[in-house]
């Protein structure tokens, strides 16, 4: 469970960084393809 609230809050903190920087996203996609 506390493993899970981890995730839940860095995926929450890093959703709100890519809706402030764009770029951010584009760079996570470019990191997903490979």
């Amino acid at each position: 469970m506390p493993v899970q609230n981890i995730v839940k809050t860095i995926a929450n903190t890093l959703d709100q960084e890519m809706e402030l920087d764009p770029s951010i996203l584009v760079l996570g996609q470019d990191v997903g393809k490979r």
